[in-house]
């Protein structure tokens, strides 16, 4: 477990050069949006495409990567459902507890974690990344549309759905694979360095954001570090049992970004549906913290139990 802790303390390291870059008055708020945007659009897109069309990629894992992701969220999604029902709170804290569970960092920071624990299951990693963004951004959005609006904007939720680069990236990237087309050198060249220089930005982007909105009090992290424990432990561990009594091989990469901390992407999502902005934050930066030592502890349950 302590080599595991060794070999993504890096990522972290750069996550604590960012925090520390504010704290200097180098970096501020305004950082935040121009970063977002280049790893959204042009910097994780290159990365997920340039990683899809470099060999030919096994489809019978991309199909078997749907169905695991597919079931830890949706389980995990069923969980929380039924979980609500005996809490008495409004709507849009349910549909706030209920993105924070999903948007998990598994693009952001899960790639970049596996490409530094198993570099061959890169590809499949881009993949799972984009099957949670699918329902994610599909089911999700629907139900919290529901709880928040009352009436989801389903055709407007799909038109998104297909717009997100990310989203993107991988049907272009697959379909390029499948097709075999060629990537000329010319253009494969720029499209792996632009990927090589989004996950240090990334790490960079979380710290200034942890940096930029600290908790007020102690008191405000207790419903966080509960939401914490469920995400980068309960969760993980159930999944991992599930897979283990089923006998299901293969689920590495899975389990690993399904046991990332809570993403960034409902900070800016809180005022179109109303939702608790505080708690949002404070699970960002508790969950981010906690995971550098849960992260491993999840990794070697997997490595032990699978």
């Amino acid at each position: 477990m302590g080599a595991i802790f060794l070999q993504i303390l890096p990522l972290f390291i750069i996550i604590a050069i960012g925090w520390f870059f504010v704290k200097i008055k180098i970096a501020n708020q305004n950082w935040l949006k121009p970063i977002s945007d280049f790893a959204l659009y042009i910097g994780f897109p290159a990365l997920i495409f340039a990683n899809l069309t470099n060999n030919t990629l096994d489809f019978n894992l991309v199909s078997h990567s749907f169905q695991l992701v597919s079931f830890l969220l949706l389980g995990m999604l069923i969980l929380i459902l039924i979980g609500l029902k005996f809490f008495k709170s409004s709507q849009n804290k349910k549909a706030t507890y209920i993105i924070c569970f999903l948007f998990g960092n598994a693009a952001f920071l899960g790639i970049p974690i596996i490409t530094t624990l198993a570099p061959e299951l890169t590809k499949i990693a881009s993949v799972n990344a984009a099957i949670m963004l699918f329902w994610v951004f599909s089911l999700g959005l629907i139900i919290v549309e529901y709880l928040t609006l009352n009436k989801p904007q389903i055709k407007q939720i799909t038109i998104n759905l297909f717009k997100n680069p990310l989203l993107l990236s991988v049907i272009f990237g697959l379909g390029f694979n499948y097709l075999q087309i060629p990537i000329p050198k010319v253009i494969n060249q720029p499209l792996h360095m632009l990927s090589q220089t989004v996950s240090p930005m990334i790490m960079l982007l979380i710290g200034i954001f942890i940096a930029l909105n600290p908790p007020e009090s102690v008191t405000e992290l207790k419903s966080a570090a509960i939401f914490s424990l469920l995400k980068l432990l309960i969760f993980p561990v159930l999944g991992i049992l599930c897979f283990n009594y089923f006998k299901i091989e293969n689920s590495f990469s899975q389990l690993t970004q399904f046991a990332m901390p809570a993403a960034i992407t409902p900070f800016a999502m809180a005022e179109r549906y109303k939702l608790d902005l505080e708690f949002i934050c404070n699970s960002i930066i508790l969950s981010t913290i906690i995971s550098l030592f849960s992260l491993p502890l999840v990794i070697y349950l997997i490595n032990f139990i699978g």
